[in-house]
């Protein structure tokens, strides 16, 4: 696949996930307030980036930062 074409399916994407975004606030922000859906916003976002460090193998630098702090 060339890079063209995978710089559109990449857009496509990210256009139809982040166009959920405003219908998935405005239907969550009815039923909790705005600091639980900020908690539960870092819990998520939190929570992947150190699935991602696992899977990068880069969690020991993870470590070594949160030491030196």
């Amino acid at each position: 696949m060339d890079i063209q074409r995978k710089g559109y399916i990449y857009a496509i994407i990210s256009v139809l996930l982040w166009s959920t975004v405003a219908s998935a606030f405005k239907i969550t922000i009815r039923y909790t307030t705005v600091l639980t859906l900020l908690f539960y916003a870092s819990i998520v976002s939190l929570s992947i980036l150190f699935i991602v460090l696992l899977f990068q193998g880069k969690i020991r630098y993870l470590r070594t930062k949160l030491l030196h702090f």
